[in-house]
């Protein structure tokens, strides 16, 4: 394929019409309840609509459970879809990343029609938006005279060492999917490991699988790591550093994790559903995301268990889901004391009507977060946003509920290899009550201050490994 321009690409969600008749979409706009099952399309239908797609212009296509994702060039999306798309800029969001700024998007005034040809097989077809990166953006000034945790400071507050002696467990044989920028394991603090991980590409536009051009994975995984160091570590890299644009969606990183069959997936990432102008939060799920709902939804009650990051003050998605186990921040000062971070986010899904997050990790304070003592690769993204002008160590201070949600996904996979049968349902209940209580409330996030509905962001607490190991 010949080289395309920045934008010249687009990344779209087909969502199946299923079993039931009705797609992702439409169902949602019915009374009836359908199940999971029902809103998935059969595994044959799914096959002839990805040739349908691809004899239509569609290429570097994913089969899902209830959607195909696929990328387009503008002008056949514009053609096929009867639509004009205009260049759209996002604004920058504080205390995280996005994927990118810049993307196409139907303008407000164009038509929208679905080729007849489609009709009977794809529900809606969604252009993907760029997703966030919940990390801090983390200010490195060697020698790190600021107060920060390293890596067995984390195994210490999380009470992980004791866990790992007591129960005889290192993660050995649970398989934990991890979605995120990429993951260099060249960094000298990975060579005393026994790495020998395949990084897998979300998308085939996703170029250098093993390097991490952002940092944000590098960084991230040592919080998975450090924890559980024997799992069978699946992680997926979801960006492009020459062509942003052209890097993968959550929801292609989605499906390509649950084809693998894991029992952990992880996402640092997710979007805000606030609107971009008021920044009031949303009050239903928007129809670009409704596959990526079910797709979620259908892993989970498959018995893989979901884990994301609720934020640095976002309204979370996927992070409210029901089926989700949401994961917020606290902080540990100098001194032992813990109080809910006021970086990470708490509040009140209007959608779901449910609280996030469920419970903590150890998340840094405003205003950037610097905290944990993590690697990254040399000239990152991440290595380079610096202040002052001190670059290249190869360390970054950050955190954020990037750096937490990781943090659960391992304690989860202690929990998985001492015991098998536990379900998502389960590991969910028994870690909320596996925490330790906030003993400085006095410092806590309103989301209030945030344009949210005022709920506190520690959750139900810090997550004590022992506590939890004892409780499955």
């Amino acid at each position: 394929m010949s080289k395309l321009g920045a934008g010249d690409i687009v990344r779209v969600d087909f969502s199946m019409i299923g079993r039931c008749g009705h797609g992702s979409v439409t169902a949602s706009t019915h009374k009836h309840n359908y199940s999971i099952k029902d809103l998935c399309a059969t595994p044959s239908k799914l096959k002839k609509a990805e040739t349908l797609l691809k004899q239509l212009g569609v290429f570097d296509t994913q089969i899902g459970k209830a959607c195909i994702t696929g990328r387009m060039q503008k002008e056949a999306y514009e053609s096929l879809f009867s639509t004009q798309l205009e260049n759209q800029r996002f604004s920058g969001h504080k205390a995280c990343s996005r994927q990118f700024y810049r993307h196409f998007w139907p303008s407000s005034e164009s038509t929208w029609q679905m080729p007849v040809e489609l009709e009977k097989s794809i529900d809606n077809a969604y252009i993907q938006r760029p997703h966030i990166y919940f990390h801090s953006l983390g200010r490195v000034i060697p020698p790190y005279k600021t107060f920060h945790i390293r890596t067995n400071d984390v195994l210490q507050l999380l009470d992980v060492v004791e866990a790992k002696q007591k129960f005889s467990v290192t993660g050995k044989g649970i398989k934990v999917a991890m979605l995120d920028t990429g993951f260099d394991f060249s960094h000298a603090y990975y060579k005393n490991d026994k790495v020998k991980f395949n990084v897998l590409k979300a998308s085939d536009t996703v170029t250098s699988p093993r390097l991490d051009e952002n940092g944000h994975g590098t960084a991230m995984m040592m919080n998975l790591l450090a924890i559980a160091p024997d799992i069978t570590f699946m992680p997926i890299k979801l960006d492009r550093a020459d062509k942003a644009s052209e890097g993968a969606s959550l929801t292609e990183g989605f499906i390509k994790a649950r084809a693998l069959n894991p029992d952990i997936i992880t996402m640092s990432a997710g979007y805000d559903l606030r609107n971009e102008v008021t920044q009031e939060q949303l009050t239903t799920l928007p129809h670009s995301l409704k596959s990526f709902e079910t797709e979620v939804r259908e892993a989970v009650e498959s018995g893989i268990l979901v884990i994301a990051a609720a934020g640095n003050g976002q309204t979370a998605f996927p992070a409210m889901m029901p089926e989700v186990l949401s994961v917020g921040g606290i902080f540990v000062d100098q001194d032992g004391k813990n109080f809910a971070s006021d970086l990470a986010s708490g509040f009140k899904s209007k959608i779901y009507n449910r609280t996030a997050p469920d419970v903590c990790g150890l998340v840094g304070n405003k205003p950037y977060g610097r905290y944990i003592a993590m690697p990254v690769p040399t000239n990152s993204a991440l290595d380079n946003s610096t202040i002052p002008n001190v670059k290249n160590d190869s360390w970054v201070l950050s955190s954020g509920t990037s750096a937490a949600a990781p943090q659960i996904a391992g304690i989860c996979a202690l929990a998985l290899e001492k015991n098998s049968a536990l379900t998502p349902h389960d590991i969910i209940e028994a870690i909320k009550g596996s925490t330790i209580a906030v003993s400085d409330s006095t410092k806590t996030f309103n989301a209030d201050s945030n344009n949210g509905v005022g709920v506190r962001a520690r959750g139900r607490g810090l997550v004590n490994a022992v506590k939890f190991l004892n409780n499955v």
